[in-house]
């Protein structure tokens, strides 16, 4: 009798040693949570897109007022309504030809004819006498000449005789309304990044871990910036890509067209135009730049990185490298799991797919991108076109009918090489943006996302306060 309440006894402690470990850990779980409270419950609502111009309807005037015409701004660029349906949005230094110009970019009516558009400069910093100039208008890709509203880019040359260069321009157009810009790219940099990416404005459904594993393995990949068009995201990706604007590898740019232009207005909410301002943004700033999506990566297959095998292959005779794609059919199952899908998404195409190229520019050689091509590369520059057993896209696009993912497709795990520093990088990201309980807990379990997530928790409980 003696031996069994013993028995008993033990096996009451083990339990009562069970229950009790059980329930720290839920209490430790707990406190994580609500120390994270400001993030816990991130809302998902998507602002509507006119939210950060107010009431402004078409044709209502907008300005933006600068105080000293020889101090340089940060501030942020976003549409400007000049006259009904004209929207300016910035202006950039261009040194690359002989003569030297303030690019504008604006959207306007195809409806008309461009109004004439007038530029001003101060003629030095302690001038009071301004120089004007009239600026043609070059239409960026024609070919969505279908569309209401063009975009374009007005060249304003600068004379030979303005002392300096202007740190902002002075915009009349057809004599109705004056808006002065701060004009970029006014400083050169002895220091340029490698290889950056330009991201086209964001909308829709985007969820916050898609948005970490593409800012994760492009770096893992060679990209060093991130420039990001904010058309209509919601809170939690914005809360997340702030965190990567604090650590200095992007910058999320607004992208706020009134509500009256849709994208029946305007091919795919200005992703032409958006591609070209971050073309003329990356002239000081990156030796090359790519242009692609969230579940696009251009990856070499025989070099370490990007830059590596762009610095190989780049000479005097090429303005930029375009990639054939392969194409990794996604399903909704991974996407409502939360997977690193690079990690798992392994069948492709067996073929490249040459109709969906993405390219990479040596910004100093080229004045128009296009979604699939360089569309303008200055005199005497020719585009390369990069084998596909060198480097190719990797592209994850959910898998349209008629669905083809069957036995003739290949199977790739070049990504796997990179999925132990991938998963270490994302743990690391959502950790520190304190981001980690904006992730669904529903279907945790069913990924590697869990294992990420109390991973994560475990490096809290050692970070040093």
């Amino acid at each position: 009798m003696c031996r069994w309440r013993m028995w008993l006894v033990s096996k009451y402690c083990k339990a009562s040693t069970f229950v009790f470990l059980s329930f720290l850990l839920i209490l430790i779980c707990s406190f994580m949570v609500y120390s994270f409270s400001p993030y816990v419950l991130i809302s998902d609502r998507i602002p509507k897109p006119d939210e950060r111009l107010g009431n402004l309807k078409e044709g209502e005037n907008a300005t933006i007022e600068a105080s000293n015409c020889s101090e340089t701004t940060d501030i942020l660029p976003d549409f400007i309504e000049c006259i009904r349906g004209t929207l300016l949005y910035s202006a950039w230094f261009d040194d690359r030809h002989a003569q030297n110009y303030i690019q504008v970019l604006l959207m306007t009516s195809r409806r008309n004819q461009p109004p004439p558009l007038l530029c001003r400069f101060q003629n030095g910093p302690t001038s009071t006498i301004s120089v004007g100039a009239v600026a043609p208008y070059y239409e960026i890709n024609k070919r969505y000449s279908n569309k209401r509203y063009g975009l374009f880019v007005a060249s304003c040359i600068l004379s030979k005789d303005l002392v300096g260069i202007p740190n902002f321009v002075n915009i009349s157009i057809a004599n109705e309304c004056t808006v002065v810009l701060p004009v970029g790219n006014t400083r050169n940099t002895s220091y340029k990044r490698d290889y950056g990416i330009c991201i086209p404005p964001m909308f829709g459904n985007i969820r916050v871990a898609e948005v970490v594993e593409f800012l994760e393995m492009s770096q893992l990949l060679g990209a060093s910036y991130f420039t990001f068009y904010d058309y209509s995201i919601s809170d939690s990706v914005r809360k997340m890509l702030s965190y990567y604007e604090r650590k200095g590898v992007a910058e999320v740019l607004p992208w706020t067209l009134p509500t009256y232009i849709t994208d029946q207005d305007v091919h795919y909410y200005g992703q032409i135009f958006a591609m070209q301002d971050c073309l003329f943004r990356s002239i000081n700033r990156l030796n090359f730049v790519a242009f692609n999506d969230l579940d696009e990566f251009i990856t070499p297959l025989q070099d370490e990185s990007m830059p590596s095998l762009l610095y190989s292959i780049h000479n005097s005779n090429y303005c930029g490298h375009c990639f054939s794609s392969a194409r990794f059919p996604t399903v909704d199952s991974l996407t409502q799991n939360y997977s690193l899908f690079t990690q798992n998404v392994l069948r492709r195409s067996p073929k490249a797919d040459s109709s969906h190229t993405k390219c990479v520019d040596d910004p100093q050689r080229v004045f128009e991108h296009g979604v699939h091509l360089i569309m303008q590369p200055f005199e005497g520059y020719k585009t390369n076109h990069v084998n596909w057993n060198k480097a190719r896209v990797f592209h994850y696009r959910k898998c349209q009918p008629p669905c083809n993912s069957g036995a003739d497709m290949a199977v790739d795990t070049t990504m796997h090489k990179y999925g132990e520093q991938l998963r270490k990088n994302v743990i690391s990201s959502f950790v520190k943006s304190k981001d980690t309980f904006s992730m669904k807990w529903d279907r945790l379990f069913l990924t590697d996302t869990f294992s990420t997530v109390f991973m994560g928790l475990m490096y809290l409980l050692t970070l040093e306060s």
